[in-house]
Order: C-alpha cells, then structure tokens, then sequence
C-alpha cells in the first residue's frame, strides 16, 4: 500500500481534476473517488445529525450543561441589575463584556495579588456549563452532597458552581470569605456576601451561605487594618451567617469539616475548592502538584499541622474539584481564554467533548478512517 500522504495528494489532485473538467484518469478511477466522496458525505451527515444533534440539544447531559449555562447568565444579570441599583459603575477596560462582576484593582478588603484575564475568563457563563460537565463525569446524582469552600477571589465560578448544583439537584454546603484578590468580589459596597444575599433572594436555596470567615491571612484578615476587619465583621453580622472566626490554622481545619459533617445530608461525594483559601489550601507546597479540575484519589497528603480542607477531604477518599488554575482549567476543559465578546464556540466545544462524550466520538473517528483505508484497499486489490 502506497505511503498515506502521496495518496492523500493523489485524492487532492483528482478532486481538482473532477472540478475542471479534464480529469485524465480511468473511469474506475473516477468512480473510486466519487465512492470516497460519498463516503465522506455519509459520516458528515451522520456526525452533524447524530453526534452533534445528541450532544448539542437532544443529549440529557447536553441539555443539562446548558440550563446550568443559562441559569449563569440570569444570575449575572440580577447580579449586574443589583451592582446598578446600588450606583456602582462598570469599568469597560477591565470588564469589556459588561459582567458587573470583575472587581476593583485595589480596594480595603483586597487581599493578595490577582489576574485579570484569569478573572473575566471565570465570569464567562460557560464555565457554569464546563462545571455541570465535570460533575456528571464524576458522576454525581440528584441528591447528593457537595462541599463548597470559596474565597472571593472568583466570585464566577462560585456562581458557575451553584449554578450547576441547581441544574443537577445537588446538596451544596456553601462556605465563603470576604476578602479578595484583585478583580475578584473585592469591592467594599458590593462583597460576596451581598452577592450571594442578592442571588438567594432571587432563586431560592441553592445559592444560600452555610458559613462565612473575613479571609485573608489567618483566616482572620489580620493582614488588613483595624477599620476594615471591622467592617468586615458587621457585614457577616448583618447577614446572620454562621462565622467562622479561629486564628489557629489546625483548629480552623477541624472546625470547617465539622461543620460540613453536621450539614450534611448524606456522605460528601465531592469538595470544590474556589480561589486560594488558606483553610482550604493548606500551607503545604504539595497543593500545587493538584491538577487544575477534578482530582481523584489524591495519594500524597501532608502532615496534619499543613492540609487544608482539599487534604482532609482526600484523607476520606472524596474527590477534589479544584477551581484556581484558570489558565490549565480552560486548557484541560475547552474553556474559553478570556473571551471579548462571550460567544456560542465555547460551550459547544465543552459540551460535545466533555468527560463522557469524547469515547464516542473517538470511535466514530476510527471508524471512518478504518472506513476509507478499507476501500482504498479493496480498490487496490480489484485494480
């Protein structure tokens, strides 16, 4: 059999032949590549009807990952509609695709440094419908518990996330901080906690708050000024959610898995780790050998004076949703990288290859090269 590429060439110049009208080949020629055409034809018409069409619409969990989408895009609109009302103004440089969601350069609660394209990357609805992927691939169910530690620092995937749990009918336990990097929910008139306040007031329980720490260093915020830990305080007391309040990082640990246990309905199935969280990260170098997304049975865990929630979590054989890595997350899942505008591609691109579907089209891909190399053969032979 002839080497691949030169018959590829061949079937490019014949295609060129048939279209100008001086093919100078066989009539069996002719009719071999015609055959190859028609055969072509058949498995775009079968990938575009059946493939796409299964995935795209007709798909359960397509049409899972894209509710979870759009419930993303109604939450950031009642979120852009509240900023509005309140008189804060959207910054059209940092924030081209008009969220209302990516924060300020600097400000009282801002905590650590921040990535801007990181940050609008994560406000993208698309990621509520990457989510919704990763979690029917872990393969979650109607009803079972979730673990959500976030900090502020990424207030789009946290709406990604709850978004999805609605979608799926999941059990979130919800812990947050108030303080942000830059960019994230760092804004002392519109922080997390009005956020979340704002989106459980428009749809209901899944976007409801179970805990809430100030963040920062120690968990404390004893890195910022006296003033704004204050602040801080009156706004967690204000909105009557349970404090987290241990300076002591190991306590801090146990305390926050306690909670959980004490919230929970049935066994966590899974921890999602959103933004950088002391509590949630941990102290040891270790975290940053976790892959960005889903990390199962996770083997090397640190001393206990080092692991944060992700490792206490993995210590119990629970799976790790791990949110912080934008960059490895879009290149692991498909997401887009800092879209200006937010487009259709994204979503469509996570959705037909997310964890569960890529199988499928593999196969179908094999066989349609197995298929062309079939006939050449058979052609080859009667020739």
């Amino acid at each position: 059999m002839e080497d691949a590429a030169v018959f590829a060439h061949r079937v490019s110049l014949h295609l060129f032949y048939l279209q100008a009208g001086v093919y100078p080949l066989k009539t069996k020629s002719i009719r071999f590549i015609l055959f190859l055409a028609t055969i072509s034809a058949v498995f775009f018409l079968i990938y575009c009807n059946i493939f796409q069409s299964s995935s795209l619409s007709g798909g359960s969990d397509g049409m899972l990952m894209l509710r979870a989408r759009e419930v993303m895009r109604n939450a950031m609109q009642t979120l852009k509609s509240e900023a509005e009302n309140r008189g804060i103004a959207i910054d059209r440089i940092t924030d081209p695709n008009e969220t209302g969601l990516i924060g300020l350069d600097y400000s009282p609660i801002t905590t650590t440094l921040g990535h801007l394209e990181a940050k609008r990357s994560s406000v993208n609805p698309d990621s509520a419908a990457m989510i919704c992927g990763i979690l029917l691939g872990a393969g979650l169910k109607p009803g079972d518990s979730v673990a959500i530690g976030s900090s502020a620092s990424f207030p789009g995937f946290l709406i990604a996330t709850l978004s999805a749990c609605k979608v799926l009918e999941l059990n979130p336990m919800t812990f947050i901080s108030v303080g942000a990097s830059q960019y994230g929910a760092n804004n002392p008139d519109f922080t997390l906690i009005d956020q979340m306040e704002t989106l459980e007031k428009a749809f209901g329980k899944y976007f409801s708050v179970d805990a809430v720490s100030t963040g920062g260093n120690n968990d404390i915020a004893d890195d910022l000024d006296p003033e704004t830990q204050a602040l801080i305080l009156e706004k967690i007391r204000k909105s009557g959610y349970r404090l987290i309040s241990e300076p002591d990082f190991v306590k801090n640990v146990q305390l926050r898995m306690a909670l959980y246990d004490e919230l929970k309905k049935n066994p966590v199935k899974l921890f999602i780790n959103i933004g950088g969280a002391e509590a949630n990260m941990g102290t040891s170098f270790e975290v940053l050998n976790l892959e960005p997304g889903l990390n199962q049975k996770i083997e090397k865990i640190p001393p206990e004076n080092e692991r944060g929630v992700i490792y206490e979590f993995a210590r119990r054989g629970t799976d790790v949703l791990h949110l912080l890595y934008v960059k490895g997350l879009c290149l692991r899942y498909g997401l887009s990288w800092d879209p200006v505008p937010f487009t259709d591609e994204s979503y469509k691109s996570l959705i037909f290859f997310h964890e569960g579907n890529d199988n499928g089209f593999v196969i179908f891909y094999i066989f349609f090269i197995a298929c062309i190399f079939g006939t050449y053969a058979v052609f080859k032979f009667l020739k």
